[in-house]
C-alpha cells in the first residue's frame, strides 16, 4: 500500500458551499462540508493505520490501564498492557501509567493486507 502525496489547488467562488470527501483505502469514508467565503482550499492527507499490540515496561510486565496519546489520536492499555491505535505507522506515543511512569515510544507499524496491523510487544522505557 503506497500513499501518494497530492497537491491541487481549486479556485472556488466566493460564499461558495463546498463539499470535500475523503474516500480512504481501509473502509474508511470521511466528509466534511464546508460553506464559508474562501479563495483556495489547501487539505493534506495522512496514512493512519489500525495497529494493535502489547505495552511492556523493560522487565517484561505490562504496561497496565495507561493512557496513550499519539498526534491526533489517543487510547488506553488494558490490564495486560494490550491497546489498539488509529495513527500512522511511525506515530511516537507518550505513554502515562497509573503509577506516575511516563515514556515516549516510536512505533513502526507496516501497513498489512488486513484491515489492521499488529505491531507485538513494545517496550516503555521511562
Amino acid at each position: 500500500m503506497n500513499l501518494i502525496s497530492r497537491s491541487r489547488r481549486c479556485p472556488l467562488l466566493p460564499k461558495a458551499r463546498c463539499f470535500v470527501s475523503i474516500i480512504g483505502t481501509c473502509n474508511g469514508t470521511w466528509n466534511a462540508r464546508l460553506s464559508w467565503t474562501v479563495a483556495a482550499l489547501d487539505w493534506k492527507a495522512n496514512l493512519v493505520l489500525a495497529m494493535f499490540g502489547r505495552l511492556t515496561w523493560p522487565d517484561g510486565s505490562p504496561v497496565a490501564n495507561a493512557d496513550i496519546v499519539a498526534d491526533g489520536a489517543i487510547a488506553a492499555t488494558d490490564m495486560r498492557g494490550y491497546f489498539q491505535l488509529q495513527a500512522p505507522g511511525d506515530a511516537q506515543i507518550m505513554v502515562h501509567a497509573t503509577d506516575g511512569r511516563t515514556c515516549r515510544v516510536k512505533l513502526d507499524a507496516k501497513p498489512s493486507q488486513n484491515d489492521y496491523s499488529a505491531i507485538g510487544d513494545v517496550q516503555c522505557r521511562p
